[in-house]
C-alpha cells in the first residue's frame, strides 16, 4: 500500500476543524442526551458505524 504524506500544518487544521464541529454539535444548548429516535424508552435503537482503513491505521499507530 502506498503512503501519503500531508504537511503537518494541514493535519493540524483538520484536527482543529474536527474539534470545533464536535463542540458545536454536542454543546449542551444543542444536544439533549435524553432524546432518542424511538417511540418509547424501552425500544432498542440500532446504530451502524463505518470506519475507514486510514482511521484504523491512525488508532493502531497511536498505541
Amino acid at each position: 500500500m502506498g503512503q501519503m504524506h500531508l504537511p503537518l500544518e494541514l493535519c493540524h487544521h483538520a484536527a482543529d476543524a474536527e474539534e470545533k464541529l464536535m463542540n458545536h454539535l454536542l454543546s449542551p444548548d444543542r444536544y439533549n442526551k435524553l432524546i432518542r429516535p424511538a417511540v418509547n424508552s424501552s425500544q432498542l435503537v440500532s446504530i451502524e458505524l463505518q470506519v475507514s482503513l486510514a482511521q484504523l491505521i491512525s488508532v493502531v499507530s497511536s498505541n
